[in-house]
């Protein structure tokens, strides 16, 4: 049982070394795209996580860079939010007009986003981890939206008898109605372990993933991939922010839209009787 339970430890460990080893995907610019620079806004956050929204938006304005913008220090963006237009929570932003964003922010582009949800279900015979957000950019020259987009992942964790098979199937049919922004399922896993060690187990790596700051973070970056699969390529340069407001940092530069696996909870793993084998979704 000990060494049972010693197995995600050193999965955790494993994926550490390999973190980083995916090939990147190159994007190409497109110089015809007006939209040069963006500002990721807070997120309007439907969920009871204070810490998922952060991480959403992190991840967001990482991709937004890699697909050639100039995208807009979080830091600063908050801080003009703030001091500004006494902006401080995404739910705020509906009643601020996209005309005072283009004002003070001077960009070219706004990433609005709602996390829908954020969160983990740890009921032993039955264990799900969810994240769905959805997304749009608006052209702040015309108040257009030009691109919006939406997804939930999930991933799960089942015994293998009926009453797993049941929480599984309920679990199913509640998210089916959520077809404004549907639901995908990364990872589907069967353990062999009964409901009390399932629960103990997946516990133990909620808290190892919540202590390393990697809670959610395989679903998180699953759920970014994916929406931003549509997302318009921008046209490249630099130093177009930078050109535009010489008062405020340098934004963050374009990079190669880079993918790498993040630390899987319990549910990626196939905990099978004295075999134990990590199992990844493309």
């Amino acid at each position: 049982m000990k060494r049972l339970f010693l197995l995600p430890f050193a999965v955790f460990i494993m994926m550490v070394v390999c973190f980083g080893c995916m090939m990147p995907v190159v994007i190409p610019p497109n110089p015809a795209n007006p939209i040069k620079t963006i500002a990721v806004l807070p997120l309007e956050n439907d969920t009871n996580d204070l810490d998922g929204p952060v991480m959403v938006r992190e991840k967001m304005a990482e991709a937004v860079a890699a697909r050639h913008y100039s995208v807009m220090p979080i830091e600063d963006v908050d801080r003009i939010l703030r001091d500004r237009l006494g902006v401080t929570l995404g739910g705020q932003l509906a009643s601020v007009p996209v005309s005072a964003l283009e004002k003070e922010l001077k960009v070219d582009g706004l990433v609005y986003g709602t996390l829908m949800d954020f969160s983990e279900k740890t009921i032993g015979v039955y264990n799900v981890r969810k994240v769905r957000a959805r997304f749009s950019l608006v052209e702040t020259a015309t108040g257009k939206t030009v691109w919006k987009n939406g997804i939930g992942v999930k991933s799960e964790t089942r015994t293998s008898d009926n009453a797993g098979l049941v929480a599984n199937l309920v679990e199913d049919i509640s998210d089916s109605r959520d077809k404004d922004v549907p639901w995908v399922t990364i990872n589907s896993q069967t353990s062999d372990l009964d409901y009390k060690q399932q629960f103990a187990l997946n516990l133990a790596v909620k808290l190892l993933s919540k202590a390393t700051g990697t809670h959610l973070a395989y679903e998180t970056n699953e759920m970014i991939k994916r929406v931003m699969e549509t997302f318009p390529a921008g046209p490249g340069g630099g130093a177009a922010f930078a050109a535009i407001d010489s008062s405020l940092p340098a934004a963050v530069p374009p990079v190669t839209a880079v993918f790498p696996p993040v630390l899987p909870s319990i549910g990626h793993m196939d905990l099978g009787k004295g075999n134990f084998t990590a199992i990844m979704s493309v």
